[in-house]
């Protein structure tokens, strides 16, 4: 029954993961990098003027400082500054 259950549940989620794009995002990135796993974003607002709806947006570890607030509302892909 576990098996089942564990397979059911990667297939679930690699179906998901399959129909969007991934960005990720670290506190070492470029905003003018690609957005992968190896080279990321360096900022959330970046990643959130790329995303569209059903991509998944990574943000990877460290100590985030933002002095920015962000919207991500589906609409408004805009920050202001604080």
């Amino acid at each position: 029954m576990d098996k089942r259950f564990t397979f059911a549940f990667a297939l679930a989620f690699a179906t998901v993961q399959s129909f969007g794009a991934v960005y990720y995002v670290a506190t070492d990135g470029d905003d003018n990098a690609a957005g992968s796993k190896d080279k990321p974003f360096a900022s959330l607002n970046k990643a959130n003027a790329v995303v569209h709806a059903g991509d998944t947006v990574w943000i990877r570890g460290g100590i985030w400082f933002c002095c920015r607030i962000i919207f991500w509302n589906g609409t408004n892909h805009a920050a202001k500054d604080a």
